[in-house]
């Protein structure tokens, strides 16, 4: 198979690592750089996140969630939201009770309750949304699509914030660790047009 986008263990102990092709999630150690087991899945799997509850959420081409207890390597729960999802946006507030995600058709956001696990919202979008980030306190997710845009919801009633215009289309995100930046590579078509856009998320607005 061939790995992926994963999320490490809430000490840093271990990577999962989900491996294309296989249907599986390759357990890293990281002190010795080695393989300590492997996840069996239902199906295959697509990126994984570290929830603020201590688990690991990865995406299932089978439009569920694969819910990870790291400590044991065990899923525990394997909610179906109809959709095959994306990078999935989280609060950095563990009392916040829900997780987003962005569906890979059918150009929706659904909204998913943790305690519950059932999608208690689901936005329409204008094109298939990618990675999700949530706003420090929650009000707002940004996510980007094919396009030289960031878009923005809120996240109370799902409603459309004014787009982030950026140099070219974003490629890759990620937040600072204040969340008060996020960091767009925009690497355009030539060496000429590579950026690397910095977006206040206070006022939503490019600063570089």
């Amino acid at each position: 198979g061939t790995p992926g986008v994963g999320a490490y263990s809430p000490d840093g102990s271990k990577y999962f690592s989900p491996n294309f092709g296989a249907g599986t999630i390759m357990v890293i150690d990281v002190a010795s750089n080695t393989i300590s087991g492997t996840i069996n899945l239902p199906a295959e799997p697509g990126t994984g996140n570290l929830a603020p509850n201590g688990k690991l959420y990865f995406s299932l081409a089978n439009n569920t969630i694969a819910i990870i207890d790291p400590a044991t390597n065990q899923i525990v729960d394997s909610p179906d939201i109809g959709c095959k999802g994306h990078v999935m946006g989280f609060s950095v507030d563990s009392t916040y009770p829900y997780y987003y995600v962005p569906c890979d058709s059918g150009n929706t956001i659904k909204q998913v309750n943790y305690q519950t696990n059932q999608v208690t919202a689901s936005w329409p979008v204008d094109i298939n949304p990618s990675v999700a980030i949530l706003s420090l306190d929650n009000s707002k997710l940004y996510y980007f699509t094919q396009s030289a845009q960031i878009k923005v919801l809120n996240t109370a009633d799902g409603s459309a914030r004014a787009p982030i215009n950026l140099t070219a289309e974003a490629s890759v995100i990620l937040p600072s660790p204040d969340f008060q930046h996020l960091y767009v590579a925009t690497p355009g078509v030539g060496p000429d047009t590579r950026n690397l856009d910095i977006i206040d998320t206070i006022n939503d607005s490019v600063e570089h």
